[in-house]
């Protein structure tokens, strides 16, 4: 049944875009917004990841926070390229579609297995209308601009104000990888007050509620007729050392005389909490600054130190130099 289906949206996927007209496209407005980003990051130089990195942080920040004027989706996409270092393999354009096709002209390959950093394109194939776009966190989860008028985790759920979506079959996703590869630019100076801040690698334990998406309900929608994948060696490679490196870790001894309740003292940006006491362990969730929390034991209270964590449903390690004691 599930590979019936799977097969099902892939003939369609490919029918949409055989039809698609590549010089059709007329870019809309661009804008960007990406001296108002968070720079609460580090980059890697794996652009694939930076890019799900600088979204990440982004996470909760609304269109006034931002200061984009239009409907934004498309413009978040290439402002997180941009301070990721990949504007020139995601070339500018505020128009869904318009990115799709430029994505495409600068060596950019449809998928079907998304991993992190592609670009996940939404089509009605109702109304025969690009109408959102993102990026993928990982195989399951993507960050997208004005998902609900905010950036916001997303798992696979959209629904537009026709309502059209996914879960009924009338909106599909299409998935680009662009050419990181061979990627030549070099992200902008960044600043960083929160050196957790990585990817995460496994999708959220939580469930999306079908929410609608604010983008389609003006420019984020075109009007226009138009419409791996496992990880690579390298990948698997640095999965491999981070689970070495976590194993070492967990041998620290936790001790119950720094439970407590505390407050994430981060900056700006919201903490990461970690399936293990290492910042390469996979990210279970991430927790805004000012949040409180229960600490039920940590390895110690330095900056190198960890700590065992309770956040409603979640359970891991967060670091120490970001948590605050308050009781």
């Amino acid at each position: 049944m599930i590979k019936k289906k799977i097969c099902r949206l892939i003939l369609v996927a490919v029918l949409i875009l055989a039809q698609l007209p590549v010089s059709a496209v007329t870019a809309n407005a661009t804008q960007s917004a990406a001296a108002k980003y968070s720079r609460a990051y580090l980059l890697t130089g794996n652009k694939a990841s930076d890019i799900a990195t600088v979204a990440l942080v982004q996470k909760e920040k609304k269109k006034a926070d931002l200061g984009y004027t239009e409907a934004w989706c498309a413009d978040f996409v290439c402002d997180c390229a941009y301070l990721a270092g990949a504007s020139d393999v995601i070339p500018t354009n505020g128009s869904v579609s318009g990115l799709y096709q430029k994505l495409l002209a600068a060596n950019g390959t449809q998928v079907f297995l998304p991993q992190q950093g592609d670009i996940v394109f939404y089509y009605c194939i109702v109304t025969n209308k690009w109408v959102h776009c993102g990026i993928m966190l990982n195989s399951l989860q993507s960050v997208e601009g004005n998902y609900s008028g905010k950036v916001s985790l997303v798992k696979g759920v959209y629904r537009d104000s026709h309502g059209h979506s996914l879960a009924s079959g009338e909106v599909i996703r299409i998935f680009i990888r662009p050419a990181y590869n061979k990627s030549k630019t070099t992200p902008p100076k960044t600043i960083s007050n929160n050196p957790a801040v990585v990817v995460p690698v496994v999708p959220d334990t939580t469930n999306n509620t079908d929410q609608k998406s604010d983008t389609d309900k003006k420019d984020d929608t075109d009007n226009k007729n138009t419409t791996t994948d496992n990880k690579s060696d390298d990948t698997k490679k640095t999965d491999t050392k981070s689970t070495d490196t976590s194993k070492k870790t967990t041998t620290k001894k936790l001790y119950k005389k720094y439970a407590g309740t505390y407050k994430v003292n981060t900056k700006e940006s919201p903490l990461t909490m970690r399936a293990k006491p290492d910042k390469t362990s996979d990210i279970l969730t991430s927790i805004p600054k000012g949040t409180k929390v229960k600490v039920t034991k940590a390895t110690g209270k330095k900056k190198t130190d960890w700590a065992y964590v309770t956040y409603k449903s979640f359970k891991g390690y967060m670091s120490m130099e970001f948590l605050k004691k308050v009781k």
